[in-house]
């Protein structure tokens, strides 16, 4: 995908993965989208044994939670506890700090979620844009900033300062730091410093209270997520990238998407989808569905009728929404017996608030 462009360009990008447990079922399709940006490099910190095949742009750290904490308390302070894995998603823009010595040489750096397929990322994060902006995309599925020590520092000092350490990284919640939302975001932080942030509408961030597949938007005015009208269906194509398909004027239209975010759904493979990819000289192809990943041959057009005919199933719908809603439930639970630890600071800024 774009491959001649990325390899004239004069910049670099790092992005850094933290991710304990168990990866989704779909992983070695996030792997096939990665792969197919060879210009950007990813580390993966990680406690799964699971064999997986990395693609040559890849850099595993074997290594534990506990292990990312220490590394966060060296730069962060000793005071800063990493109390289960989703609270890394506030941690996420610290990582150039956290993760200095791993991203030495590069000249951009980024973090990503794993719930993603990613499309041609060279075609929407070209150098013209890198060398205008210093913050690319705003969301925490997946930004680049530039790799510099002032800039990890600014954040740091942020993260840190009065009522911020407190609210966001000593709070045993995730807070969306890293997203516009609440009082305290890195958004907000650049910002208000006089830096740029390129924010165009070029990913396709699926709607969880949707059986199709929504894009969502962040509108300033509402504060908060708005999904769209129109129903969307992907193709993904090692030379093509991600395209996302969407009835428009009564006619099937398409175009380009850098990646999709899946969310929170638990998606189904085809039978022999992954095998298939794999085979020597043929070229890598599949479409994902609300319905899950589909074998989806070369030349096989999407028509009207398959935006009703491959999305979620209702009662698949139904338990997906309820099960997080359960999970949610009991972790509220877990806080309020206090089985989770809660740092006092947080308590006091919370009964002051």
């Amino acid at each position: 995908m774009g491959t001649e462009n990325q390899v004239q360009s004069e910049h670099s990008i790092a992005v850094i993965l933290p991710y304990f447990g168990n990866f989704p079922n779909y992983f070695p399709l996030w792997l096939q989208s990665c792969a197919a940006n060879p210009s950007v490099h990813w580390f993966v910190f990680t406690d799964s044994k699971v064999t997986y095949d990395y693609p040559s742009n890849f850099t595993v750290i074997q290594c534990t939670l506990q292990d990312v904490e220490r590394w966060a308390q060296d730069w962060l302070g000793d005071d800063i506890p990493l109390i289960r894995p989703h609270k890394l998603c506030d941690f996420k823009v610290l990582y150039g700090g956290i993760f200095s010595k791993w991203i030495e040489g590069y000249t951009h750096w980024g973090y990503c979620d794993v719930d993603l397929i990613f499309g041609d990322i060279r075609s929407f994060v070209t150098d013209e844009i890198l060398n205008q902006y210093d913050k690319v995309f705003s969301l925490g599925h997946f930004a680049v900033m530039r790799n510099q020590p002032q800039v990890h520092e600014m954040i740091k000092a942020f993260a840190l300062g009065p009522g911020v350490k407190e609210y966001v990284l000593l709070n045993p919640h995730t807070t969306l730091f890293d997203e516009w939302y609440g009082k305290w975001n890195v958004n907000q932080l650049f910002t208000d410093n006089g830096l740029s942030i390129y924010d165009p509408h070029c990913m396709t961030d699926a709607y969880v209270g949707s059986q199709s597949f929504k894009r969502t938007f962040w509108k300033h005015e509402l504060g908060w997520y708005k999904p769209e009208k129109a129903s969307n269906l992907m193709i993904w194509n090692e030379e093509r990238g991600l395209t996302r398909y969407f009835v428009e004027g009564g006619k099937v239209q398409e175009e380009s998407t850098l990646y999709i975010h899946l969310k929170e759904r638990p998606m189904q493979i085809h039978a022999g989808l992954v095998e298939a990819a794999k085979v020597v000289g043929k070229r890598n192809q599949w479409a994902i569905f609300p319905s899950g990943f589909q074998v989806w041959e070369e030349g096989k057009a999407i028509e009207a009728g398959d935006f009703g005919k491959y999305q979620e199933g209702f009662f698949q719908f139904l338990d997906r929404r309820g099960s997080r809603k359960w999970k949610n439930g009991i972790y509220r639970l877990k806080l309020s017996l206090g089985l989770i630890k809660r740092q006092g600071s947080y308590e006091n800024i919370k009964q002051n608030s």
